[in-house]
């Protein structure tokens, strides 16, 4: 019963929480022709990531082409892998929101820290969200703050309301616990900032077998892992699984 009602309480708090949208395109971008169109293919199809980024904005909005997410998808792949953090973060949003690919929240948090290592603002207002909602992580407030703050420090706006929604849930030791790793996190130039959390750790499930635990109550637990986005019967869902437990 503690668990439904604090996820509850979450989802009202973080219900005027907002994810940010879409990043636009280069200067070019607008009405473009056929012209424009050959010109940015030209330049994706040789390896550039601007134009490859460029691209996937078009196939988004179907500017000068037929939109198609899933070509908005393999161009910014291609620039995202090359470091476009914009491409990553635009990645990112694809991946969270279902569109050309399946909706896959873990695929969106490792594509929004590429981008927020990067120093990109947006991204890691999404990231600290992600946490927040426990999307494809689980949840964390700390964490969510952490990168909330980092991101207040880059410039988003954003940000400002989503850590101001955190802050409703959060003890004074908590948030100075995420301002401290906020800190720490700038200092390391933003790579490695939620490592610990990355980290997964030997599968414990045997220790399920130990408890007492009704079977419905370990179908709800594990119904609740798939749908936070771990994959069953890897050691990710396992642990999250006795994370809840526990």
């Amino acid at each position: 019963m503690k668990n439904i009602l604090y996820t509850i309480i979450l989802s009202f708090l973080f219900s005027s929480s907002v994810f940010a949208g879409f990043q636009e395109g280069l200067g070019a971008i607008g009405k473009s022709d056929d012209v424009t169109v050959l010109k940015w293919k030209a330049l994706a199809e040789q390896g550039d990531a601007k134009a490859q980024f460029n691209l996937g904005v078009m196939y988004v909005k179907g500017d000068g082409v037929t939109q198609d997410y899933q070509e908005a998808v393999k161009w910014y792949r291609l620039a995202g892998e090359q470091g476009d953090a914009k491409a990553q973060y635009n990645l990112g949003v694809m991946y969270g929101n279902g569109e050309g690919v399946t909706q896959d929240y873990k695929e969106a948090l490792k594509w929004y820290r590429l981008a927020a290592e990067q120093r990109y603002a947006t991204a890691q207002s999404n990231l600290g969200l992600m946490y927040a909602q426990g999307q494809g992580v689980i949840q964390d407030n700390v964490i969510a703050y952490m990168w909330f703050k980092i991101a207040i420090s880059n410039g988003s706006e954003l940000a400002k309301t989503n850590r101001d929604n955190a802050e409703r849930i959060m003890t004074s030791e908590q948030i100075a616990k995420a301002q401290k790793l906020a800190r720490e996190c700038i200092a390391k130039n933003y790579k490695g900032c939620d490592q610990k959390e990355q980290e997964i750790p030997e599968p414990k499930i045997d220790k399920l077998k130990e408890q007492e635990v009704p079977e419905p109550k370990i179908d709800k637990l594990k119904e609740k892992c798939q749908n936070i986005g771990f994959k069953p019967n890897t050691d990710e869902f396992k642990n999250c699984v006795l994370e809840l437990m526990l």
